[in-house]
């Protein structure tokens, strides 16, 4: 069970004497490691530090360290020293794995514990232990390093390898996640593309060359910049709306590398879809950052589709609801907003269908209404004008007119208001209306299909 040499103080010179000196070697480094003052880091994750990635320094902890099933990071060049003084025991969980990574050196990392380190089965471990109490390693566990007690070190089917110089780095990097993530829908057209690291990486090896989006066939232009463990591709221009868009990071010998130069085994690809078409605000939004944006949601026939035109944060400014029956019944809608009117035509082969016009009060009082607030509404025939709804005032909004389209030929709503010196923004709802044309127009038509 032992490859390796065994010594006891019992054995004939100079092995106890050799074993005093090591002893006295061991709690002189122990002592070295736990007088360290100015730690960089303190009580750093309450002493867990699973999932982490730890550079070079000196931790302290008044308390235990765990590192549970997910593992920790241990990141820095060949040089870095890494000291942990840990006041109560030191965990390893069952399976967890210590990882190396841009050179790290297992002989240049120092775990001091005053309590009892436990080593989970199968567990494996890096760096030097030097602990007061007893070092447990449990069934199938393995250090790349040095186990030293004050007390006792006790092995089960336990694999001990003393570090050496070649004892570096040689995990692959890998991405951990994406924005957008793979297969999203709805991305907005102005978004940056990011991929996340498993590790740092190395900074030249992040490029325009390496960092890849393209539009079927077709490169996009584009800056790509890394800082931390990510790395972020920003389109030249706006993408375009409703389109497939596929990103690639390179791996292999011409792709990404970590700092420790080993490859991404291979090309990480993934694809998203932008957003329909959506124009900037025709006016600054309500909310500081905010942005416009497009929504369609569809559900179930019985419940109809909606397409809705609206800012972060804000109540939505307009918004053109198909709701009742069987959406699938309404062949075609259009809707255009000039000279202050409203109009809509639709072909209906579906008695029990109608339309929603949801007007944001908010928008209408700022932009519609004259100087004293009022607004004038008319309306063709065949459009109901349902008057105020304030239930959502106590979620921030003010409310929206409501009006219901209950004959599919060509209908009118008209907002003015009295005082016309006071509208400089009248367009503006020509603006909003147009943009959701072709959202409600592929939203039908996507039903029908």
């Amino acid at each position: 069970m032992v490859d390796g040499k065994v010594y006891a103080s019992d054995y004939t010179d100079p092995t106890p004497a050799k074993m005093t000196t090591a002893v006295s070697d061991m709690e002189t480094a122990y002592t070295d490691a736990a007088g360290r003052t100015n730690p960089d880091y303190t009580e750093l994750y309450a002493g867990d530090v699973t999932g982490e990635t730890l550079t070079s320094g000196l931790y302290k902890w008044d308390t235990g360290v765990l590192i549970s099933e997910g593992g920790v990071t241990i990141s820095g060049a060949s040089n870095d020293v890494w000291i942990f003084q840990i006041a109560g025991d030191l965990t390893v969980a069952d399976s967890a794995i210590v990882t190396l990574s841009g050179g790290a050196r297992p002989d240049n990392i120092f775990w001091q514990v005053a309590g009892q380190a436990t080593i989970g089965t199968t567990a494996e471990m890096k760096g030097n232990i030097l602990c007061q109490s007893q070092i447990a390693f449990n069934t199938g566990a393995s250090l790349v390093g040095r186990a030293l007690s004050q007390t006792a070190v006790t092995l089960d089917s336990t694999t001990i390898t003393a570090p050496t110089e070649t004892d570096t780095d040689t995990v692959s990097p890998t991405v951990s996640s994406t924005v957008p993530s793979d297969s999203a829908t709805g991305v907005a057209m102005n978004s940056a593309i990011t991929a996340t690291f498993s590790e740092e990486m190395d900074p030249e090896t992040i490029s325009s060359n390496t960092f890849i989006l393209k539009q079927g066939t077709a490169e996009v232009s584009g800056t790509v910049t890394y800082s931390g463990v990510t790395g972020v591709f920003e389109p030249q221009s706006d993408l375009d709306p409703d389109t497939i868009y596929t990103v690639t990071v390179k791996g292999g010998g011409n792709g990404v590398k970590d700092l420790a130069g080993n490859p991404m085994e291979s090309d990480y690809v993934w694809s998203f879809d932008t957003d329909l078409e959506a124009s900037d605000p025709p006016f600054d939004p309500p909310v500081d950052g905010g942005e416009a944006h497009e929504n369609r949601a569809e559900n179930a026939a019985s419940n109809g589709a909606a397409t809705f035109l609206w800012v972060e944060g804000y109540q939505p400014w307009a918004a053109l609801v198909i709701n009742a029956g069987d959406p699938a019944g309404i062949d075609a809608v259009t809707v255009s907003f000039e000279d202050e009117t409203l109009t809509i035509e639709a072909t209906d082969s579906n008695s029990t269908n109608h339309v929603t016009i949801l007007i944001n009060k908010a928008f209408a009082d700022e932009h519609l209404a004259d100087s004293e607030g009022d607004l004038n509404i008319e309306t063709s025939d065949a459009v109901n004008y349902d008057g105020m709804d304030e239930s959502n005032a106590s979620a921030g909004g003010g409310g929206v007119y409501v009006f219901q389209v209950e004959e599919f030929s060509t209908q009118t709503i008209e907002m003015s208001a009295e005082d016309t010196e006071d509208t400089p923004f009248l367009g503006t709802l020509m603006l909003l209306i147009a943009m959701a044309i072709p959202v409600v127009y592929y939203t039908l038509k996507k039903k029908k299909q």
